[in-house]
């Protein structure tokens, strides 16, 4: 889960050798995949391509009462290869 309130603040260009699925939970964001510009807002998903270069961040868009809003993205990374986390060795 990735979460920000700051214009402009997000991932930058990177690359992974799996697919990544982007959710949108909240806000908006800004994502660039390979050279297509995608505006997302809440409640959409996205499909990052292996290989394929990306990147987003939290474009200048301001709500109804011209307050920024928290964009919240969970990305799912399709690898055959189990997260590590606490415990894991």
């Amino acid at each position: 889960m990735y979460a920000t309130e700051t214009v402009g603040e997000g991932p930058r260009w990177h690359v992974h050798p799996y697919d990544e699925v982007f959710i949108l939970r909240s806000g908006r964001a800004l994502f660039t995949i390979g050279d297509k510009k995608i505006q997302a807002q809440a409640g959409d998903m996205l499909m990052g391509p292996a290989h394929l270069p990306h990147k987003d961040h939290n474009p200048a868009l301001e709500d109804r009462l011209g307050s920024v809003t928290t964009r919240r993205a969970a990305c799912v990374h399709a690898t055959p290869h189990p997260a590590r986390g606490e415990g894991s060795p």
